[in-house]
């Protein structure tokens, strides 16, 4: 069973799980922390080596919420552009490739919560499963661009294309 895959950014290694194999916070953008806050996400750059991807990354910036959201054991960080597979625990050929961009009116969610798990998915329907995180609330939906200049509007919808195109360009 393969756990190292190359990506457009270098080696992963994900672990074996439930009767999966599974790499996650594979990040799919540069951190968007002091100036770059209300930018647009510019892809992540290239590492050396093999990137141990066995952990979920940090949620977005949000209000833990006990139903449908993050708990507040969950930690949450702005360094939280990342992408989780799920694939079947052996492949031989081409899989389709679901990707699943949770809801939350754009205010809470992360790829980590439970409901999001892929494993079972890819696990009985043979399939690759992908999420991803992205900015919410004010950090990716709210237009500053009128009171911070080079400030941009709608970023977290800018993050999901990012994260669609590097699925794109690493998985299909």
């Amino acid at each position: 069973m393969e756990l190292k895959i190359s990506t457009e950014n270098g080696l992963v290694e994900g672990k074996a799980e439930n009767g999966a194999r599974v790499w996650k916070g594979i990040p799919y953008a540069a951190s968007y922390t002091g100036k770059h806050r209300f930018q647009s996400a510019v892809p992540a750059e290239s590492w050396e080596g093999v990137l141990k991807t066995t952990e979920f990354s940090p949620a977005a910036p949000q209000l833990p919420k006990k139903l449908g959201g993050i708990t507040e054991t969950v930690p949450i960080c702005e360094k939280s552009l990342s992408i989780n597979i799920w694939a079947p625990e052996h492949t031989v050929r081409k899989k389709p490739v679901m990707v699943w961009i949770y809801g939350g009116a754009f205010v809470s969610g992360d790829g980590s919560i439970d409901t999001y798990y892929g494993g079972k998915l890819a696990r009985y329907e043979d399939l690759i499963v992908v999420n991803f995180n992205y900015r919410l609330g004010a950090f990716g939906f709210l237009d500053f661009s009128s009171v911070l200049p080079g400030a941009e509007s709608n970023i977290g919808l800018k993050d999901q294309l990012l994260a669609l195109k590097w699925i794109c360009l690493c998985i299909t």
